[in-house]
């Protein structure tokens, strides 16, 4: 059974939602949790278990660790999370890491670099897409003078950004997608055109609501079961343990307590603001109808801080009213 204690300390204080962020990427900078991405999104892995690839990936890196002087332009050692190139700025990736990737030929690895984005705005004013396209192109750009030199372009490693949209749209729930270069003859009969896989873009789209085990690929029910709010920790411990082999020792039941009164407290200001609204209406009627408004107004506004059940049990409404207002 694999053993994560870090794993279990970042899943405990995922519901801190002042550091949501940080506390998503060190979960997805677990080997184990990388592995299990790869295996399950990766073409290059796809006839892998995740026990067998987590050897086979480098310490990831998350953001926020400082750049190295000289990335750009000089042979360094391990990874970082900062890419700089002179006249094209910083870009920061979540996780990023290289692993060894099978090849071909049987018992055979190369090199290939992958950055992990998690994404809660499915919509952010761009294409997801676009994006990938940037950050795969300057992890192909770092490679100058890195794992190659002049024109030595045939040593250039394939890069592959995968980016996890948590709260997807329908269109994009439970879903997996891959974009990759191809070429097509314009003119004549080419016997020279090939797929190019040098550069991969995948974009995971999270279940909505629980998916059955028997109904979707296990990566999606993972990540579903790691970043949803609508489990008990014990409940995605349970999951966790049983269908991943994924076993986490808890050593930090101080820090679980204070989650939980600071949940409590956040729950219990969105319950007194939703009553102060309703009481604004003036009128005995209006009070009654400004509370149930001021009801789901709440509910719908802690979706994704606090489990279903937590929100339905306290404010006051079933678990399948809170569910809907997703």
């Amino acid at each position: 059974m694999y053993q994560s204690e870090s794993l279990y300390r970042n899943l405990q204080a995922a519901g801190d939602m002042a550091s949501y962020d940080e506390h998503v990427k060190q979960i997805l900078s677990e080997k184990r949790v990388l592995a299990h991405i790869l295996t399950g999104a990766v073409p290059e892995f796809e006839d892998m278990e995740p026990d067998d690839v987590v050897p086979l990936i480098d310490t990831p890196a998350v953001s926020g660790i400082p750049l190295d002087p000289g990335m750009t332009g000089s042979m360094i050692i391990g990874n970082n999370t900062e890419n700089t190139i002179a006249g094209e700025g910083t870009v920061t990736f979540d996780v990023f890491s290289s692993v060894l990737a099978p090849t071909r030929l049987i018992g055979t690895y190369q090199k290939m670099y992958v950055d992990v984005e998690a994404q809660k705005d499915p919509s952010p004013g761009y294409r997801i897409v676009y994006r990938g396209s940037y950050y795969d192109s300057r992890m192909i750009s770092f490679q100058k003078d890195r794992d190659f030199t002049g024109s030595d372009y045939d040593s250039l490693k394939k890069v592959c950004s995968i980016w996890l949209i948590l709260d997807a749209p329908k269109r994009l729930a439970n879903t997996i997608s891959q974009y990759e270069l191809e070429g097509s003859a314009i003119y004549g009969q080419s016997a020279g055109i090939e797929k190019c896989d040098l550069m991969r873009i995948i974009v995971i789209g999270l279940p909505g609501k629980c998916p059955a085990e028997s109904e979707t690929p296990p990566l999606l029910r993972l990540l579903w079961t790691l970043f949803t709010t609508e489990l008990t920790f014990e409940k995605k411990r349970e999951i966790l343990e049983t269908e991943f082999g994924i076993s986490m020792k808890p050593r930090i039941e101080k820090e679980m307590k204070e989650m939980c009164n600071w949940s409590e407290a956040i729950l219990q200001r969105g319950v007194s603001l939703g009553t102060e609204r309703g009481i604004e209406i003036g009128t005995e009627r209006g009070i009654e109808i400004g509370a149930n408004r001021t009801k789901l107004e709440t509910a719908k506004a802690l979706i994704g801080l606090l489990p279903i059940e937590v929100i339905a049990e306290k404010i006051g409404l079933s678990p399948e009213t809170v569910s809907g207002l997703k």
